[in-house]
C-alpha cells in the first residue's frame, strides 16, 4: 500500500533559495560594495648607512612605534671612528691649557720688554691651532656619532609592518646599488590612515 501512495501523489515541488546574514545597517544601505582597505600612509623603511644586517626586531604583523629601533646593521667601524675622534679631542683640550700657559707667559714677557713681539706671535698662533684643533675635533665627533646613528633603523610612525624585505646576514644600503644588497629592510603601513 506504500507503494501505491508514493506513485499517486504528485511530486513535492523545492525552491533554492540563497540565504544571508544581514546587519541592520547594509538592510538600509543603498548601495553595498567590497573593495580593499589601502593605507593613505606606506613608507619602505631604509638605512641612511651601508653595512650588514645584524638584528632584525619585527616580523610581518606586528605593531611598531614612531621611534622604535627596528633594525641594527654592523656598526664595529663607525664604532671604533666614533672612539678615534673622542681620543683626538681628548689630546686636542689636553694641547690647549699648555698653550693658554704658554700665551699668557709671552704676554707678561712682551709687556716687560723682555722678549721679542715674534716669540709673542707664534705663542698666539699656537694657541689659536689648538682652539681651532678642539672644534675639529668636535665637529669630528658629532660626524661620528651621526654615523652610529645611522646603523639603526628605527620606524618613521605609528604603524604596521606589512612586509620584510631583508634579512640578518644581507647587506642593506640607501639606495641598493649593487645587485646583492637590499634598501628598505620592512615596508610599514598607518593603518588609521584609510582612504
Amino acid at each position: 500500500m506504500l507503494l501505491l501512495r508514493d506513485s499517486l501523489d504528485p511530486p513535492t515541488e523545492v525552491q533554492i533559495a540563497t540565504a544571508t546574514l544581514t546587519s541592520p545597517a547594509q538592510a538600509n544601505a543603498v548601495l553595498t560594495a567590497s573593495g580593499y582597505v589601502v593605507a593613505r600612509r606606506k613608507a619602505a623603511v631604509a638605512s641612511k648607512g651601508t653595512g650588514t644586517l645584524v638584528f632584525l626586531g619585527v616580523e610581518e604583523g606586528d605593531k611598531v612605534k614612531q621611534g622604535q629601533v627596528i633594525a641594527r646593521l654592523d656598526d664595529s667601524d663607525v664604532a671604533a671612528s666614533l672612539q678615534r675622534a673622542r681620543e683626538n679631542l681628548r689630546m686636542a683640550e689636553a694641547d690647549l691649557n699648555d698653550a693658554k700657559q704658554s700665551l699668557e707667559r709671552q704676554r707678561v714677557l712682551l709687556g716687560c720688554d723682555m722678549v721679542a713681539r715674534s716669540e709673542y706671535d707664534i705663542a698666539e698662533a699656537r694657541y689659536k691651532r689648538v682652539v681651532a684643533g678642539i672644534d675639529a675635533a668636535k665637529f669630528a665627533v658629532k660626524e661620528a656619532e651621526v654615523a652610529v646613528d645611522n646603523t639603526r633603523i628605527v620606524a618613521s610612525f605609528d604603524g604596521t609592518v606589512l612586509k620584510k624585505n631583508a634579512d640578518v646576514g644581507e647587506i642593506v644600503a640607501p639606495l641598493a646599488g649593487a645587485a646583492s644588497s637590499k634598501a628598505a629592510v620592512v615596508t610599514i603601513a598607518d593603518m588609521s590612515s584609510r582612504s
